[in-house]
């Protein structure tokens, strides 16, 4: 059952993703997943899963060269012999990854679980964000009086471990490795838990030794939103959480922060660009956001297009699909940067990229994910999910996104002693951009 078409589903497979990494049992209500699964449904479920890849996948040559046909005499027997659910997934995710690219996932019936459940419960968490900044777990966003900044914590501290557990352990169960400069998805699940639950963390500061605080978990800054598609809920896709982030700078400039790109938080930021229309320019904020739905980026890159343009292209097995972006309505007209670091990722990649070749936005910060290709999701006879990519996106140049990501125009790293100083450098080289854009303007 295909669901969602021209989708980023990076978010709904993370989620389910860091969902598989837990040990929690079945939440109440749920019943638990039987330890087998018969054999004519594994047979029936594996064939699905490649024969989809097969008939589907954009590239023929590419197919070839990884051995399509062999990978299926390889993982079959594995798949027939798994022990148990889990394992049995497992295989399935094995095997789509030996494609060697983003947006091919499977996972077992007991993460989608999971992953319905959490919206469910009261789920708070510990108020910021983690980076890999020369092999340590850095904080490089805190929320606004949020849990972990009311407890202590600063920017540029590092952290240890969670609840005892070591980042680099917690990372170690993942099934696939993170993006570049990026915590594995299970050491900021590991953050999360009941409103009020206690967090433990052991951490770092600027100097001195190493100390630890407990906490407790407070509400996350947004909420859990259901996945849309033409104004129509989604189904068989758990909620996806989501904020939004808008306020002036100094100076007037503009500043919004999605955390990503889901068609029900796109009214939100319609009307936080739309308030902006007076600033002397716009930073949009990208860094770490993992995408979502491709038709949300190109209406938000309807307000910042001048002109009718070719943004996107999709290769796919039966040609290529050409999407244009438009004035739509009152938009922003001044000059626009857009931040980018390693956890911008699928739809934030190609919002970007579109936008970066119409020289509509310079690109601040660092290269981003390099997974960006067209994916769709459906279930499987099993109760499992199957991710899978239809096609390659390229800009109208020809560039392809996949593998290479998107080249800041102004790179800038980030430091943890930049962070231990108060200071954000990407945020200050995007600021000199507009400062320099608005002044050649007068």
């Amino acid at each position: 059952m295909k669901l969602l078409h021209r989708t980023r589903l990076i978010l709904a497979l993370a989620c389910l993703m860091a969902a598989a990494c837990a040990t929690a049992p079945p939440p109440a209500g749920h019943p638990a997943a039987p330890d087998t699964v018969p054999l004519a449904l594994r047979r029936a479920a594996f064939d699905i899963v490649w024969k989809k890849v097969d008939d589907t996948f954009w590239d023929r040559a590419l197919l070839a060269e990884r051995d399509w046909g062999g990978v299926r005499e390889r993982y079959l027997p594995r798949a027939l012999a798994a022990s148990d659910p889990a394992e049995y997934h497992r295989v399935l995710h094995e095997m789509v990854r030996e494609l060697r690219l983003s947006h091919f996932a499977v996972v077992g019936p007991a993460a989608v679980r999971e992953a319905w459940a959490r919206p469910l419960r009261a789920t708070g968490d510990a108020g910021l964000r983690l980076r890999l900044l020369d092999g340590e777990a850095v904080v490089t966003r805190l929320d606004p009086g949020g849990a972990a900044e009311r407890a202590g914590i600063r920017l540029g501290f590092i952290i240890d471990s969670i609840d005892g557990v070591p980042v680099a352990r917690a990372g170690a169960a993942s099934s696939a490795p993170p993006p570049r400069g990026e915590v594995p998805a299970a050491v900021p699940a590991a953050l999360e838990g009941p409103i009020g639950s206690p967090v433990r963390l052991a951490y770092r500061g600027a100097a001195g030794p190493a100390r630890s605080v407990t906490f407790a978990r407070a509400p996350r800054m947004g909420r859990f939103r259901r996945i849309t598609l033409f104004g129509i809920r989604v189904p068989g896709i758990p909620p996806q959480y989501g904020e939004v982030e808008a306020r002036r700078l100094a100076g007037g400039a503009g500043y919004v922060r999605f955390s990503s790109f889901l068609q029900s938080l796109r009214p939100q930021v319609v009307r936080a660009i739309r308030s902006m229309r007076d600033a002397p320019g716009l930073i949009i904020d990208l860094r770490g956001n993992p995408g979502g739905q491709d038709s949300m980026g190109r209406g938000v890159a309807n307000l910042l297009a001048e002109r009718r343009m070719p943004f996107i292209i999709t290769r796919k097995r039966n040609g290529r699909e050409v999407f244009h972006v438009q004035p739509d309505g009152p938009g922003f007209r001044g000059p626009v940067v857009l931040l980018l670091d390693g956890g911008s990722g699928s739809a934030a990649e190609q919002f970007a990229a579109g936008l970066q070749e119409m020289r509509r936005v310079t690109v601040v910060g660092e290269r981003s994910m390099g997974r960006d290709l067209d994916a769709t999701l459906m279930k499987l006879p099993t109760g499992g999910m199957f991710q899978y990519a239809y096609g390659e996106v390229l800009t109208p140049s020809g560039v392809v996104i996949e593998g290479r990501g998107v080249v800041p125009d102004v790179e800038v790293p980030l430091t943890r002693e930049a962070l231990l100083a108060g200071r954000d450098p990407q945020m200050e080289a995007a600021f000199a951009v507009i400062q320099a854009a608005a002044g050649s303007r007068r």
